[in-house]
């Protein structure tokens, strides 16, 4: 399969570049970038329950290129949309494992082929649901009606270690509906996929499941209430599992147009596997603050209160802060902060409050070519070790990039990515760098 696709890449290379060349229409010079909110936002696999892809043989610190989007506005028939969409990735790891010693590197390959089909009320609501570069989508969902489903499958395969070859699934359902006062929104996600998980140190098959909904109503042209209801389901071969249920409501008041505060909170529980239950309860601010289209900005902060059946209850503050920044043509900046209580998928009952700061910029530096650069820190601080000796991992990445947007419909990328956690406990700390060709097409 590997020889296949070194075979394919010069080919299909030189294929873009004629059109490319000969193209009628100019090549767009926005980057093509995937939503980084999830991906960003998870040090550990057991943490990453929304938007990762199906192939985590990298660290979920590393940042993933999504496939390039074209324009699909193209009058009525535009409300129905269907992308065929296909990636390729070749990708070198110094530490397949994640082991603090005995380092076993290995260079894998990796195909994913996959399909897009959806239904719009409008193109504009195509355009705006689709296109992954539009950095509003990822503070604020689209406006209008749509139902789109998804499908990847990725093969992959190592040259050394072919114990470790998988084919993986990832299945999205989207859904809303919206008029002028209500907002409904439905979303599923299937990912059935192997990789590396901190929490456990080394590699692991993992069956997620998440189902969300949400709704909005416009009480008046100042004040709205929002509420959404999500269930997770995490089953990592040979691990712990477990399923968590939430629900959160908040009221939010538009001081202008641009700025709006809320308050609400949140209820839920978490089942995990031969442990107790837990309940969770949040108290929850929220404010949101769109300055400009080149600035936005969503913040949520509160105090968590959980409890056992078998513990006293454990309260501590949960922050979720997301930033996009445009400070001049070409150039873009996100970052996100983050703490969270997660529980372990190595030891059942095990929680560990996870903290952490992502920051990613691309600057275009010539027509379609961009550099990037993604940075990151987490801190996972574990709760209830049976020993008495709880586990502290502080882990950092930095990840330089260039993309290459060679026209509409196909980008090339290459990434470097160097991670280090430390830890009290010797055998999770580990190093690990990674060198990676990713190619995207979208038909």
């Amino acid at each position: 399969m590997r020889w296949l696709i070194v075979g394919l890449c010069p080919w299909i290379v030189f294929r873009s570049i004629e059109q490319n060349v000969f193209a009628q229409e100019p090549v767009a010079e926005e980057p093509l970038l995937f939503d980084v909110d999830t991906a960003a936002e998870a040090g550990q696999m057991d943490a990453v329950q929304e938007d990762d892809p199906p192939d985590r043989s990298n660290l979920d610190a590393a940042e993933f290129i999504g496939p390039p989007i074209k324009s699909v506005s193209e009058g009525p028939s535009a409300r129905w949309q269907v992308h065929p969409h296909f990636d390729t990735r070749i990708t070198y790891d110094d530490n397949i494992f994640i082991q603090p010693n005995n380092k076993k590197p290995d260079v894998s390959f990796a195909i994913s082929p996959g399909l897009t089909v959806g239904y719009f009320d409008s193109p504009e609501t195509s355009d705006y649901h689709l296109s992954r570069s539009n950095r509003a989508s990822r503070l604020n969902p689209p406006t209008g009606s749509f139902l789109s489903a998804d499908y990847t499958l990725t093969l992959l395969e190592f040259v050394h270690h072919s114990s470790e070859n998988s084919v993986d699934h990832e299945f999205l359902l989207d859904g809303q509906w919206s008029d002028s006062k209500w907002r409904f929104g439905i979303h599923y996600r299937f990912l059935s996929g192997a990789g590396v998980d901190i929490d456990i140190g080394g590699r692991v098959n993992r069956q997620v499941q998440t189902v969300a909904m949400d709704a909005r109503y416009d009480l008046s042209d100042k004040l709205f209430l929002e509420s959404n209801f999500t269930r997770i389901s995490s089953d990592p071969k040979g691990f712990v599992s477990a399923k968590e249920n939430r629900l959160t409501s908040t009221i939010n008041y538009s001081l202008t147009p641009l700025f709006s505060v809320g308050l609400g909170g949140a209820v839920g529980n978490l089942k995990v596997e031969h442990s107790p239950s837990e309940s969770v309860e949040q108290i929850l601010l929220r404010t949101r603050y769109m300055a400009t289209e080149k600035l936005v900005f969503d913040a949520t902060g509160g105090m968590e209160f959980r409890h056992t059946h078998d513990t006293n209850s454990r309260t501590t503050p949960v922050v979720d802060l997301g930033l996009s920044y445009i400070p001049f043509e070409g150039t873009e900046f996100t970052g996100n902060v983050f703490r969270r209580t997660e529980n372990s998928a190595l030891q059942g009952g095990n929680d560990y409050t996870l903290f952490g700061v992502n920051s990613r910029i691309s600057h275009l530096l010539s027509r379609g070519i961009y550099l990037t650069l993604g940075a990151g820190y987490r801190q996972a601080d574990y709760m209830d070790a049976p020993d008495g000796n709880s586990r502290s991992d502080k882990y950092i990445y930095i990840q330089p990039g260039i993309l290459w947007n060679v026209n509409r419909w196909f980008n090339v990328q290459l990434l470097y990515m160097h991670g280090r956690n430390r830890s009290n406990d010797p055998q999770f700390e580990f190093s690990n760098n990674q060198v990676e060709i990713h190619a995207s097409f979208i038909f």
